[in-house]
């Protein structure tokens, strides 16, 4: 646990290594500390054998039982014994609101499984990450519905033109109730 500027980040097993390694060869530089701490959470890689089995729910819209919210809140917590946020690393005080949060949420295709969940504050991140979920779930089926190509019926059975003749939409389909 020594090292990280994250404290539930582990260095173990060369992971946090072989992340230094593939960004200290980037030609670019774009990526910071920080981002490669995330980016090494976002894999799920595991540091070593679970002494206890991961919690996989059996549907999306299980709830994570109160064992498993524990375990993520005791990931959350520091060398020093306080707990942290895993969205904006501050400090969480006992009695403030914090939960239990999928990385990638359920909407934008994430697992229901325990590597999937992390402890942030209520307020600030929780709210924020929401909002960006809902976001991104809104720009996948507007690309997605554009995609598959699906377009209203035209409304206008006939119109006039120019001239003032009545001139039939041959698209037009009349509903049959």
């Amino acid at each position: 646990m020594t090292g990280t500027p994250f404290p539930w980040v582990y260095e173990g097993a060369g992971v946090m290594r072989t992340a230094s390694a593939f960004f200290a060869n980037r030609a670019d530089k774009e990526f910071t500390k920080g981002m490669q701490y995330l980016l090494v959470a976002f894999l799920n890689i595991q540091e070593g054998p679970r002494s206890v089995p991961e919690w996989i729910g059996r549907t999306p819209d299980e709830d994570p039982p109160p064992r498993v919210k524990l375990r993520t809140r005791d990931k959350a917590r520091g060398a020093d014994g306080r707990l942290y946020c895993q969205g904006c690393t501050r400090p969480i005080s006992e009695g403030e609101p914090a939960d239990v949060d999928h990385i990638v949420a359920i909407v934008n295709g994430g697992q229901n499984r325990e590597n999937n969940l992390r402890f942030i504050c209520f307020k600030p991140c929780h709210a924020a990450k929401t909002k960006r979920d809902i976001k991104a779930k809104k720009v996948t089926a507007r690309k997605r519905k554009k995609l598959l190509l699906t377009k209203k019926r035209s409304r206008f059975p006939r119109w006039r033109n120019f001239k003032g003749e009545l001139v039939r939409n041959p698209k037009f389909r009349k509903r049959r109730r």
